[in-house]
């Protein structure tokens, strides 16, 4: 008889549900709990959902009817800012010996915002979204012992949101 697999706990964490499982991977993987790959893999799609709403959010402000090119400037380099904090999370998951399995992505839901306090208020949502699965994200590779994480997350908060990515994941 087989062992039972390991229990999961509940969290609001994004894991993704596609992901294949580590008994079929023939990758070697560097000591990268199947736990935490999961996460990151989850974590990366809202991520990558975040980057087309600012970028969405961008298309808004420069329409002809009422264009507001510096509104839209912001929101495109957040959305610059965005990717490359992904890319870094996606080289540290390939770097580890994961797997990030990406998905369709799906309307971001904000074309009927016209104005910019309404976007800036999107905008903050999303981000304590994100930071709050960022922190999920490494308490969790705390309590299942990834070293690296661990490490990585000694080194002191992040200074802005474009370093946060880069001192919690290596």
């Amino acid at each position: 008889m087989a062992e039972p697999a390991t229990k999961r706990l509940k969290s609001s964490l994004f894991v993704c549900r596609a992901h294949p499982s580590s008994a079929v991977s023939s990758r070697a993987k560097h000591n990268l709990p199947t736990a935490v790959e999961e996460a990151l893999c989850g974590v990366s799609s809202l991520l990558w959902d975040g980057a087309y709403r600012l970028q969405a959010l961008a298309s808004v402000f420069e329409k002809d009817d009422a264009p507001l090119p510096h509104v839209a400037a912001f929101f495109h380099q957040e959305m610059v800012k965005q990717q490359a904090e992904i890319e870094s999370l996606l080289h540290y998951l390939t770097e580890r010996g994961g797997r990030y399995c990406g998905k369709d992505i799906k309307r971001p839901g904000c074309e009927m915002i016209q104005a910019v306090l309404p976007a800036l208020e999107l905008l903050q949502l999303q981000l304590k979204e994100e930071i709050g699965a960022l922190v999920e994200l490494s308490q969790l590779a705390r309590e299942h012992g990834d070293p690296v994480t661990v490490r990585g997350s000694r080194e002191g908060p992040p200074t802005g949101t474009a370093g946060r990515s880069a001192q919690t994941f290596g």
